[in-house]
């Protein structure tokens, strides 16, 4: 075309020469803007995937690759633009957290300071029911993790508000097996660890591409209405708790002197019956000795046993007086002084 328009250029007027140049140089702009537009509507395609990310292609509405490269991970990456292509992102490496309110009761913005209505107004108000026929309030909150982005973009329209509603059944159904005192004090640990197995069961089942990592009770409370009777309740059995655990602390205080002096008694008299059978045996050899020396020669033993054995037995004596066997009819007389201080006198020694 260019050429055909350069051959009639050469056949036209100067006026019309330079009009055929103009629009000439127009069509090299106007090639070179849509030059310019590929490029920037192609380059419109290139996409980051950042950390704690993951990253899937729609084309068309399809997801595009197989089963091992439809998850992009974090980096630089290309498709086609939109229309063409649509870019999901899932914050797949970083935890989320969810607060469950469904259960708490209505508060207005400064209302907390104020005395509570007079009545729950179940429009407003959320609670839970108990095993018992009572009304408890509770907020919730959950911790999960995506550990399939496919499933988890797949499977549910909204799976956030999926796992709310699975969470908020899982706690209604616990909930409902135990007591009002239980849920709210006894046993709050086993009621939410029970709630955290359902849910988890439930995630399981319908492959949301979600696992809990953690599930905690932020608030738990009785209704407003009757919260004096339920404190008053709770501080007469703490104190009721307090009292028997002082009892018993008492009671193995009292246990733990009576074994103590138990253990001594015993040990004493072990080591009494020990020393007195050494003493036994001891004694029972040395009588055993004197019966072999008094077999073998008995005046010489009663002699020597005699003289071994008087001054022992006369160490304690103040005055001995010894007699002889001469003489027969003797009358003897002897005179006992009464005062105790002449005792300390010794009598001189006889030269």
């Amino acid at each position: 075309m260019e050429e055909q328009i350069k051959e009639k250029s050469e056949e036209l007027d100067p006026a019309s020469q330079s009009l055929l140049d103009a629009l000439n140089l127009s069509f090299r702009i106007l090639k070179g803007i849509m030059v310019i537009l590929v490029i920037l509507f192609l380059s419109s395609g290139i996409f980051t995937v950042e950390q704690n990310e993951e990253a899937m292609v729609l084309r068309f509405g399809k997801i595009q690759g197989s089963m091992v490269d439809r998850i992009l991970k974090p980096g630089l990456h290309w498709t086609w633009p939109y229309p063409f292509s649509e870019v999901i992102k899932i914050q797949a490496g970083q935890e989320h957290t969810l607060l469950i309110k469904d259960f708490w009761y209505y508060e207005k913005e400064g209302q907390a300071a104020k005395k509570a209505p007079d009545t729950l107004n179940p429009e407003e108000d959320g609670y839970c029911l108990t095993g018992d026929a009572n009304i408890i309030h509770t907020q919730w909150q959950v911790r999960y993790l995506i550990i399939d982005s496919y499933q988890y973009f797949t499977q549910a329209k909204d799976p956030q508000e999926l796992l709310q509603s699975i969470l908020c059944q899982c706690i209604v159904q616990v909930t409902a097996g135990f007591s009002a005192h239980d849920a709210l004090r006894n046993q709050v640990d086993i009621v939410r660890n029970r709630v955290k197995e359902m849910t988890q069961e439930h995630v399981e089942k319908l492959n949301l591409g979600i696992e809990i990592q953690g599930l905690a009770i932020s608030q738990v409370a009785a209704p407003r209405q009757v919260q004096d009777a339920f404190q008053d309740v709770i501080r007469a059995k703490n104190e009721r708790d307090k009292k028997v655990e002082a009892a018993n602390n008492y009671k193995q205080q009292v246990l733990n002197k009576a074994m103590g002096e138990q253990a001594e008694i015993l040990a004493k008299a072990k080591n009494y019956a020990l020393q007195t059978e050494k003493e036994a045996e001891s004694d029972a050899g040395y009588f055993e000795k004197l019966v072999l020396l008094y077999t073998e020669n008995p005046d010489l033993f009663m002699q020597m046993h005699y003289q071994e054995n008087i001054p022992k037995l006369t160490e304690q004596i103040r005055e001995l007086f010894l007699f002889g066997n001469q003489g027969k009819n003797r009358e003897m007389r002897i005179h006992i002084n009464q005062n105790p201080d002449l005792h300390r006198i010794k009598a001189p020694k006889e030269d």
